[in-house]
């Protein structure tokens, strides 16, 4: 019987793909671009393929469940609460845990960065 991954295990395998990808970036031009855009950073390629695929069948299945927000004159949208995300989108929750992905951004703008559950 092959045993099932754990959560753990499911997002230190994502980390170590989106390791890799941080690998091919060109971290000094995407740090000047950023300086010269006014503090946008745009990614030069998208993450993984896989990955992204991953992501985005997860993001369907949680839209079902999405809560309604609305400000009048200002936004009208749904959102998906930060638990059901960790509990069943583990691609999405990889790239939020990302070390990988923080660390890049903070040296990329030069700016210390917390995660914030």
């Amino acid at each position: 019987m092959v045993a099932t991954p754990t959560s753990e295990e499911l997002i230190t395998g994502r980390e170590q793909v989106l390791e890799a990808y941080v690998r091919t970036l060109d971290e000094p031009a995407l740090a000047e671009a950023y300086r010269a855009d006014d503090g946008v950073l745009v990614l030069p390629q998208l993450l993984p393929a896989a990955l992204v695929a991953e992501m985005a069948a997860e993001g369907r299945r949680l839209a079902r469940d999405a809560v309604r927000k609305h400000v009048p004159f200002v936004r009208k949208a749904r959102a998906v609460p930060h638990r059901p995300i960790a509990a069943s989108a583990p691609a999405l929750h990889a790239l939020h845990r990302s070390a990988a992905m923080m660390r890049l951004f903070e040296r990329v703008t030069g700016v210390p960065l917390d995660h914030r559950p």
